[in-house]
């Protein structure tokens, strides 16, 4: 009895085994060969969207900065132009390379001498440049860069308002502002 006892759980154990490797060879599936393609086609489509986004973002945006960069400088230099103009006595036209000169007394010490600031362009390096003069000193300021040449600028009072009309060209693409100040100042 003993006997047939170990013999039945031997063949009891040798079943559970087969059963378990049967199990475990019916339990392991692998990937085909159609559901790795697919696979794969699908992380492309994630994938080079992607990738187009990210050159997009690193190495596109340097014209976007340039065009920037020159679309704060127009506001920039027309601001300064602004400024000048409405604290200008007197309003001079220029002409080439001379834009205008504005002439301006300081309204804390009126026995200071005169403020002289003198907008011309510069074909050398395409800039539009002040001088600012007091005295015998003169300090010369970049305004504005990318000026193509010297009509890219305008300066023009009619009826005591200045239009200012500045344009800068980067990258192949022309950027204008335009501007007008009502002038206390006299034309001479």
């Amino acid at each position: 009895e003993r006997f047939e006892i170990l013999r039945f759980a031997q063949n009891d154990i040798k079943r559970s085994h087969n059963d378990i490797k049967r199990r475990a060879r019916n339990d392991i599936k692998g990937l085909t060969l159609i559901e790795i393609l697919i696979s794969l086609a699908i992380l492309s489509m994630i994938i080079v969207p992607i990738s187009f986004a990210m050159r997009a973002f690193l190495f596109l945006p340097s014209q976007g900065v340039d065009e920037y960069d020159v679309m704060n400088g127009l506001r920039n230099a027309t601001q300064t132009i602004a400024t000048d103009a409405r604290q200008a006595e007197t309003f001079t036209q220029g002409s080439n390379p001379n834009y205008a000169s504005f002439t301006w007394v300081d309204y804390i010490d009126p026995a200071q001498p005169a403020y002289i600031a003198l907008y011309y362009f510069s074909p050398s390096d395409n800039r539009l440049l002040r001088d600012l003069s007091i005295d015998i000193s003169t300090c010369t300021l970049v305004i504005l860069e990318n000026v193509a040449n010297y009509c890219d600028i305008g300066m023009t009072l009619s009826s005591g308002v200045l239009t200012i009309s500045l344009t800068a060209t980067v990258s192949g693409a022309v950027k204008t502002f335009s501007t007008s100040e009502n002038l206390r100042a006299k034309s001479r």
